[in-house]
């Protein structure tokens, strides 16, 4: 694997790799197109997370760091990979088209978690069910751009994700 990011010493037992922008942003290009990024692939996404000159927000955040907005961010370079991935979900203004919620949510099993929603530990579809209930309770059949980023959110910022990636 080939990063050039800062990392921290990982005797820092609060450290989770994945907290890094720079590897979040890789971490997508594996998960969501299979292969590594090139180096301005790389610089691009980044910086559409911590801000700076041609990325049209101030988010202003370190290779580390986080604040208020990089979450957002985060959610936003994720969907980007999101619809070049599986375009055939997503309508133009990114909420998802007709009879899609499913299957976006079982995605996001796969795709975040690495698995299937009924393997373990959950060795049923409950946390799938719950999922899409909230999904399409709290936006649409089909889920509106909103829903998509805070499912997303939900995902990125789940327990099981994170510990992936090792660290807290």
């Amino acid at each position: 694997m080939l990063f050039t990011g800062y990392l921290p010493p990982t005797d820092n037992y609060n450290f989770n790799p994945i907290d890094n922008h720079r590897f979040f942003v890789w971490q997508q290009y594996k998960d969501f197109l299979g292969s590594e990024p090139n180096e301005s692939g790389l610089d691009w996404w980044t910086k559409e997370i911590t801000g700076g000159t041609g990325h049209n927000h101030d988010c202003n955040a370190g290779m580390n760091d986080s604040n208020p907005c990089t979450s957002n961010w985060r959610a936003l370079d994720s969907r980007a990979f999101w619809v070049a991935s599986h375009p055939a979900l997503f309508t133009s203004s990114y909420g998802l088209q007709s009879g899609q919620n499913g299957e976006f949510v079982r995605l996001c099993y796969k795709i975040y978690l690495q698995r299937n929603p009924n393997d373990p530990p959950d060795l049923n579809f409950d946390g799938y069910n719950f999922w899409l209930n909230y999904l399409t309770t709290h936006y649409g059949d089909p889920a509106s751009p909103d829903g998509v980023l805070d499912l997303t959110n939900q995902f990125l910022g789940s327990t099981e994700y994170r510990h992936r990636f090792g660290g807290s």
